[in-house]
């Protein structure tokens, strides 16, 4: 993979986020230092509750050719929802 990828500086610049789930707590460590490495020092991330962490698409075939086990799945915004789910959501949650 390229080191010459110039990442946004924040999640919310880009269009298409990725929730990396990982198989053990080994393999989210591993995954940790890879965002050490010089392609992905200045990647936006965000780490969540159960062993994952929220990325960018383009940065997917970093952890992929790292032979990481994880599962990756779409992270949905409010605008992906339908208005009836969101009230619902906003009912049971509160607005924000």
């Amino acid at each position: 993979m390229s080191n010459t990828i110039k990442w946004k500086v924040h999640l919310d610049y880009y269009d298409h986020l990725r929730a990396l789930a990982f198989q053990s707590k080994q393999e989210l460590h591993l995954a940790l230092e890879l965002l050490e490495s010089d392609a992905l020092r200045s990647l936006p991330f965000d780490l969540v509750a159960n062993r994952t962490i929220i990325v960018p698409q383009e940065a997917v075939p970093f952890f992929q050719e790292a032979n990481l086990q994880f599962d990756n799945t779409e992270v949905l915004t409010a605008a992906d929802l339908p208005p009836a789910e969101i009230a619902q959501l906003r009912r049971e949650q509160g607005p924000y």
